[in-house]
């Protein structure tokens, strides 16, 4: 069997972009802070713990 390319596809191949990891480390770190910042804001659902 021989490999066919189709010859229909005018899309070029998509390119990568550079600095990839910069930006998923990058949207961590925001979803990190957005959650810290929902934690501390919203109450917990058990009440304080103060040991008197």
């Amino acid at each position: 069997m021989s490999e066919q390319v189709d010859g229909h596809s005018t899309a070029p191949e998509r390119p990568v972009a550079p600095g990839g990891w910069k930006r998923v480390l990058i949207g961590f770190a925001i979803g990190l802070a957005a959650g810290a910042l929902v934690a501390l804001v919203l109450p917990r659902d058990d009440g304080p713990r103060r040991v008197s």
